[in-house]
């Protein structure tokens, strides 16, 4: 376990000291930024460029941050990250520094209708189709990378991990939300505006209708 060596030893940063980078993160497709702008609305701010706007398939909003994809710049931005949170599509965890704490709200989403979603992002922005094992092959690689990025965040000493699923989500706004709030003590939460900003209609999978919220 890294967590017995000295060299992975850091600043308890991820204490109640308000200092800690709260990271949201999942698959492509997962309810990332569903839950980034619940977290907003509730009072945490998020670190996000505006860069990428809101369209058909998300009409809320990304909530991105474009500095994430460049893994060796995360220690020139990562101070203006504390106490607030940041989204992370799970393959750039392995890129945060391990000079700050982290919280981590992971995710979770059925793999068939994350495939599904991003199928009919692709389709919409450049008119691919995928194949029936195009889907299979993806499918048992996405459910691999999850394990191993979940086994890696478990074993490091300055992150919290909090696992959530979509549809419990959708289904139960105001008890998820209890437990981010609990897990993210003593950040201060309003539960009514996060519970607000979740619509279970714009669950396109259970309804095969134009993606959001995701």
């Amino acid at each position: 376990m890294l967590k017995q060596y000295e060299c992975m030893n850091v600043p308890d940063c991820v204490a109640a000291d308000g200092g800690s980078v709260t990271v949201v993160s999942g698959l492509p497709r997962s309810g990332t930024s569903m839950m980034m702008r619940a977290l907003a609305s509730g009072g945490l701010a998020p670190l996000t460029d505006y860069l990428r706007q809101g369209d058909a398939r998300n009409p809320h909003g990304y909530f991105e941050w474009e500095a994430v994809k460049t893994r060796d710049g995360y220690l020139a931005w990562m101070d203006q990250a504390r106490g607030r949170a940041v989204k992370l599509v799970s393959r750039f965890l392995q890129y945060l520094p391990a000079t700050h704490g982290y919280r981590v709200l992971f995710m979770h989403r059925e793999i068939d209708a994350v495939i599904r979603s991003q199928r009919d992002m692709a389709e919409h922005h450049s008119g691919q189709a995928w194949g029936a094992r195009e889907a299979q092959d993806l499918a048992r690689l996405y459910r691999e990378h999850v394990a191993e990025v979940l086994a890696w965040v478990r074993q490091r000493p300055n992150m919290q991990l909090l696992e959530l699923d979509y549809q419990r989500v959708l289904q139960d706004p105001h008890g998820e939300f209890a437990r981010v709030a609990a897990f993210l003590a003593p950040q201060s939460l309003a539960l009514t505006p996060m519970v607000a900003t979740v619509d279970r209609g714009l669950d396109h999978q259970a309804a095969l209708e134009t993606a959001a919220h995701v």
